[in-house]
């Protein structure tokens, strides 16, 4: 299998990546059903004798550890339910059962059990980071000194090695260089000098040619490098493509492009393709598969205009939850249904106006939850106000640009960077991708913040007003 698989369709490259027995570097966009195909390939690796033990999956936040696993279970009882090979039925019903034994988790939680492991954890309490999403400088420390032990301790990394066979990483593109070398540490083949060894993982990891060896079918990264917007917490996707140069030269290795998009309607996805192909090197455009039918359903790209007062995103949600002629139209489906609050999702830049906007829900009377995909899968009809970094990885229906005062400067002083820094785009770029049906656009409240009327043309939007 070549590294590049340009030539192959859709639909062959997620066979193969189900499939094949290849270390897998998948650039997989936003809404590309990751999950589904990520959960597959676990399942038919099963069918195939691999214990659910042997399987780390490292997820970003706690909250995707629930997704897939949920995800991967449903999957086994529907593989179950359809099979007609009594040796088949007798894997899945052990996979089933044995779930529970997979290693789902985030990077932090999988490197402190290694640490407690080899009595290595002093000074670190599991206290101190679960639940934690960023990956802020304490949490760094427990992957910094789970590297050195494995880098160290050679006995102790070759029975890592062979407890854990099948290492994926979902978000790679969030990676900073430890977790990175953890990864390839546990996945690498046992080499006769372990000096050089380490020495070319250094080199692989600083982007040089280099001769370190994985072992086949050990690694499964997937990531978009048009989503990575943790640099300021040590996320640097010079490490993503590093990696990714790597993939491409190793002959057990293939690197998968995926283009098509799950989620939003094909209005979204052409206004997104049209304005990210000017920021991004070899932007591929991504391609959807379902269009609106009705018209009149509620949909596309708008933007807010103030009227006699301010415009304020949750009386505009008000305002559209309380007409009886918005409605959205189901996907895939003729079927239409008034609007849920759930339906809305509204993004904002600073953290300190999150706890304003749930005030402003309250007073008006409106339900409304900050947290994350938990929440989400219990239907709770509530609207979801985050920021843009705890929004990684969720949809709404309805997205909100609501928080349009902080600008590219500010934003940049903040992180620590220069402006050059591509990070603003990617970070427009993931709040865009959020939205299935509708994308808003509140007022500008400073010059030059998000989506800067300017560089985006919102000028030429049709307009709702509060």
């Amino acid at each position: 299998m070549a590294a590049f698989s340009v030539t192959m369709s859709e639909n062959e490259k997620r066979n193969y990546i189900r499939n094949s027995s290849d270390n897998l570097f998948v650039e997989a966009g936003a809404g590309a059903g990751k999950t589904t195909f990520i959960s597959k390939r676990i399942i038919n690796q099963m069918k195939k004798g691999v214990s659910p033990s042997e399987f780390v999956f490292i997820t970003f936040t706690n909250e995707a550890t629930v997704e897939l696993y949920t995800k991967i279970e449903k999957n086994i009882i529907r593989e179950i339910k359809k099979t007609e090979s009594l040796e088949e039925l007798s894997v899945l019903t052990y996979a089933l059962e044995t779930l529970p034994e997979m290693n789902i988790m985030t990077i932090y939680r999988f490197c402190y059990g290694l640490l407690v492991l080899a009595k290595k954890a002093g000074g670190i309490k599991e206290s101190d980071f679960v639940g934690s999403e960023g990956m802020n400088r304490s949490n760094r420390v427990i992957t910094q000194r789970t590297r050195k032990l494995l880098e160290e301790d050679e006995e102790f990394l070759e029975n890592t090695r062979l407890k854990y066979k099948h290492i994926y990483a979902d978000e790679f593109q969030d990676t900073d260089e430890d977790q990175a070398a953890v990864m390839l540490l546990v996945a690498g083949e046992r080499t006769v000098n372990r000096e050089t060894d380490i020495k070319e993982l250094g080199k692989l990891l600083n982007g040089e040619k280099s001769s370190y060896r994985i072992r086949e079918n050990s690694l499964f990264f997937v990531g978009d490098a048009r989503q990575s917007i943790y640099r300021d917490e040590g996320a640097r996707i010079e490490i993503f493509e590093n990696v990714r140069k790597y993939i491409g030269e190793n002959p057990n290795s293939s690197i998968i492009s995926l283009e098509e998009n799950y989620r939003s309607e094909d209005d979204i996805l052409a206004w997104i393709n049209s304005h990210f192909e000017k920021y991004f090197d070899n932007y591929v455009p991504m391609k959807g598969d379902w269009k609106i039918n009705d018209g009149k359903s509620f949909h596309g790209i708008w933007r807010i205009e103030d009227g006699e007062k301010k415009a304020n995103a949750l009386e505009l949600i008000k305002s559209l939850f309380e007409k009886e002629d918005v409605y959205i139209e189901e996907k895939n489906s003729d079927a239409v249904r008034k609007l849920l609050y759930s339906d809305f999702l509204v993004l904002l830049m600073r953290e300190e106006h999150v706890e304003e906007y749930l005030e402003e829900a309250k007073r008006l009377g409106i339900p409304a939850i900050t947290t994350g995909k938990i929440s989400i899968e219990t239907n709770e009809n509530a609207v979801r106000i985050m920021t843009l970094k705890k929004a990684k990885g969720l949809a709404g229906n309805i997205v909100i640009i609501a928080d349009r005062s902080m600008s590219r400067k500010e934003y940049f002083d903040r992180i620590g960077e220069e402006e050059n820094c591509s990070e603003w785009e990617r970070f427009e770029y993931v709040a865009a991708t959020r939205a299935r049906h509708a994308l808003l656009f509140m007022p500008e409240e400073i010059e030059n913040t998000m989506f800067s009327a300017g560089e985006y043309g919102l000028e030429k939007l049709p307009v709702l007003r509060v």
